[in-house]
């Protein structure tokens, strides 16, 4: 487990698609454009679907930068005081006409003061989202280090 010792800012997304990539940009502390050259260069189909990313292509791209991902854990509001300090959300899971399933990948961070989200999308207006109403937390990826 990644305790946050120094700030993580907040990484708007460029594309209408792009959170995964935001949010692995801000995890990794890394640049969206970095992060989307390494996806466009590594991860197969990627720019034909928007930039829509899997918890797959989410864990290649950490791997890429030197980071882990778990598989998706369920998320309960019961259990959140034993949920890792950084991990990312997916949140407000919802199915096209075809049945295919879309979310919104988000960055949860925990410090000593206080509990909050980092939402890559363009119209949230506050850095920090603590709406936890609004949002519909399907699941979490736990994020760590690579080890040597």
């Amino acid at each position: 487990m990644i305790v946050p010792k120094k700030k993580i800012r907040r990484i708007i997304q460029s594309d209408v698609n792009g959170c995964g990539l935001a949010c692995v940009a801000m995890v990794t502390n890394h640049t969206y454009a970095e992060v989307r050259k390494k996806a466009f260069e590594k991860l197969t189909g990627l720019a034909k679907n928007g930039y829509l990313t899997t918890s797959r292509d989410v864990k290649s791209l950490l791997n890429i930068f030197g980071f882990e991902g778990s598989r998706l854990i369920r998320f309960s509001f019961k259990n959140i005081s034993k949920i890792p300090d950084l991990c990312l959300f997916k949140i407000n899971r919802h199915f096209d006409a075809e049945g295919v399933e879309y979310w919104h990948w988000v960055v949860f961070v925990r410090d000593d003061r206080e509990m909050y989200i980092l939402d890559p999308k363009k119209s949230i207006r506050t850095n920090k989202r603590k709406d936890w109403g609004r949002m519909n937390v399907v699941s979490y990826m736990s994020i760590s280090k690579q080890q040597l």
